[in-house]
């Protein structure tokens, strides 16, 4: 018996629904292993978040408990980073020298350590891409700047490569549009200020020693007893509207 036109049509459907489960599937996946999304240890774009609960959890590697993200946006700024990465190298090829040092491996401190996106040797600039939407950009993009931890990202990775004896006068944001053009790309810059990760690193040592004396390994209902701040707390891998077993952050009850 032939079908009718209706079954064909639900059994296209049920095959485009289920190809596009896969796909979908098959992103989230390779997001979710990348080496990024793997690292346990926290890094420099961690390290200058305003919430010092968030970054006793990172510090101590506490399982997240909220929902998984979607990958689109994390897979969008991996694909672009990797693409400016040999955009780069072939600058550097055209040139005959090194003028840009691209993907360096440095460390700001013991157990703090990160990969910087760019670093201009004419200029002694430091640079870290963001692919953003359009308006965080403009936020971004106004008075106050990016966002503290963005900026504290900068600086870390600039005393760290100072460390090294580069000559490093600036950080800089190059804050692009995820849906854009890089026509309406902005670069943001401040001056080098070595005191900055001076400040992070003592603050590091300081939760350090402060997530080892309430032993949040044993007893993590302890870690409500840090500090936290409502800043920025929107893509928190902590933060939970119920109670759970472990570390959490529960929105509306931040001390």
């Amino acid at each position: 018996m032939n079908a009718s036109m209706e079954e064909i049509f639900d059994f296209d459907n049920l095959v485009t629904e289920n190809l596009l489960a896969d796909m979908k599937a098959v992103i989230g996946y390779a997001i979710s292993h990348s080496p990024r999304s793997l690292q346990v240890a926290l890094g420099p774009s961690e390290i200058g978040h305003p919430c010092p609960r968030r970054i006793g959890f990172g510090l101590m590697g506490a399982p997240a408990v909220a929902p998984q993200f979607d990958p689109l946006p994390s897979a969008v700024g991996t694909g672009a980073h990797l693409w400016f990465a040999k955009s780069f190298e072939m600058d550097n090829q055209r040139l005959g020298r090194d003028r840009w040092l691209i993907e360096h491996r440095v460390s700001a401190w013991p157990g703090m350590e990160g990969n910087l996106d760019l670093f201009d040797s004419d200029t002694g600039t430091v640079i870290d891409h963001k692919f953003l939407g359009k308006d965080a950009i403009k936020r971004a993009a106004g008075r106050r700047g990016p966002k503290s931890v963005y900026q504290m990202q900068g600086q870390t990775y600039g005393a760290a490569l100072a460390a090294t004896g580069r000559e490093v006068r600036a950080v800089a944001i190059w804050l692009l549009p995820r849906g854009g053009l890089i026509a309406d790309s902005v670069l943001w810059s401040v001056p080098f200020d070595p005191a900055v990760a001076q400040r992070l690193e003592q603050r590091y040592v300081t939760l350090v020693g402060l997530c080892a004396d309430l032993d949040v390994e044993h007893h993590p209902e302890r870690y409500q007893l840090i500090p936290a701040s409502t800043e920025d707390c929107s893509f928190c891998a902590w933060k939970t509207a119920r109670p759970v077993v472990g570390a959490h952050c529960i929105p509306g009850q931040v001390q």
